[in-house]
């Protein structure tokens, strides 16, 4: 794979290699320097042949003194050892973390099966795509369920936390204990995941759990939360994925529990009740007005009776008819909101809405949702 850029005169060669590639791992390096000179021969007077740029990897033929000789587009030529590093043999590499898993011809249970590979089994990385890694598999290209894979040797610092403010957890639940709260931009390694929460640990080695649709994942699948673990057979057949839209809409809304309630607050740093609605449809593409009373006017009308998980539910907590409150309904008679201080201290949490106070103040409900 061989892209050429053009910059002021400047041929920068741009030589990518595949991360199945199986010739001898510990000869790929990557280059250190930011712009790096390849000569054609291992000496600083020779030839220039080109100019290399930070993290470009190189199979090294062989090596002379403080110089490596890579393969350079369609030729070969030398970099001086400092500006290269070896890349960790595990890179690419996942290992089967179940009994049997099964391997398929497309990215799907319902591709053809070619066969079954084992636990503890390592598999070099040929595709990511969605919830699925395609793997060479006896000579052939096969496609894994990546719910039952983990990296062989994690790689570093290759998870990033998108939001501002993310809870990082004891367990891979809202109801364990708060560790600490991450930046967005904070990097984490990948350890595991679990119905939706991803395993991780800190630079400084602490280990927690953060839901999944509050981080980016480099170089790992993060499969989507599950209802119950035993909805995933371990060859890969999936009786219930639980994907859809309305269940993504209240687990990333979930990864805001216990955020602190600010009037007027639209992002993780605070919100008010339309405020955090605002913002958890917003990620999924649903542009919606700013204050509870606009929202109710938005969408299709549903009968108390007929909510589903991710309609829109309104109040009038002030009295009257006026809508001063909303919240996201997430299934069971409960629903997800940023309280004020007026219902015990202010922060994002679930509350039902069939009893009690929400009972007695509610008033209509929005879906936007199929």
């Amino acid at each position: 794979m061989i892209l050429r850029k053009l910059v002021v005169g400047v041929t920068l060669v741009f030589v990518g290699v595949s991360l199945f590639n199986i010739r001898s791992f510990s000869q790929v390096h990557k280059v250190t320097g930011v712009l790096v000179d390849v000569r054609k021969e291992p000496s600083s007077e020779e030839q220039i042949l080109g100019i290399v740029i930070k993290d470009q990897e190189f199979n090294v033929l062989e090596t002379k003194d403080e110089w490596h000789k890579v393969e350079f587009g369609t030729r070969e030529g030398w970099i001086r050892e400092r500006n290269l590093e070896p890349l960790r043999k595990s890179l690419g590499i996942l290992e089967v973390t179940v009994d049997t898993l099964n391997v398929r011809t497309k990215a799907s249970i319902e591709g053809e099966l070619l066969g079954q590979i084992f636990n503890g089994e390592a598999y070099q990385i040929l595709k990511l795509s969605g919830e699925w890694i395609q793997i060479e598999y006896k000579e052939k290209e096969g496609w894994i369920y990546a719910a039952h894979i983990k990296p062989n040797e994690p790689l570093r610092d290759n998870i990033t936390v998108i939001v501002e403010d993310v809870n990082l957890r004891m367990g891979p639940s809202t109801s364990h204990k708060v560790l600490d709260t991450l930046k967005k931009g904070t990097q984490l390694t990948y350890r595991g995941n679990q119905n939706g929460w991803v395993h991780v640990e800190t630079q400084s080695g602490e280990e927690g759990w953060v839901l999944y649709s509050l981080l980016e994942a480099n170089g790992v699948v993060i499969p989507r939360p599950r209802p119950t673990e035993n909805t995933v057979s371990r060859g890969g057949s999936i009786t219930d994925r639980n994907t859809d839209l309305r269940t993504r809409i209240t687990n990333y809304a979930r990864g805001f529990l216990g955020t602190r309630y600010v009037w007027g607050g639209t992002t993780p740093n605070g919100f008010d009740c339309s405020g955090l609605i605002l913002y958890v449809y917003r990620n999924f593409g649903i542009s919606l007005n700013r204050v509870a009373s606009d929202q109710a006017r938005q969408g299709r009308w549903v009968a108390k009776e007929n909510l589903r998980p991710g309609d829109l539910v309104f109040f009038a907590t002030d009295g009257g008819t006026y809508l001063s409150h909303a919240g996201i309904y997430i299934g069971g008679g409960n629903m997800i909101h940023a309280s004020g201080g007026q219902f015990r201290a202010g922060e994002v949490r679930i509350s039902p809405i069939n009893s009690g106070y929400f009972a007695q103040t509610y008033v209509t409900a929005r879906t936007f949702l199929d």
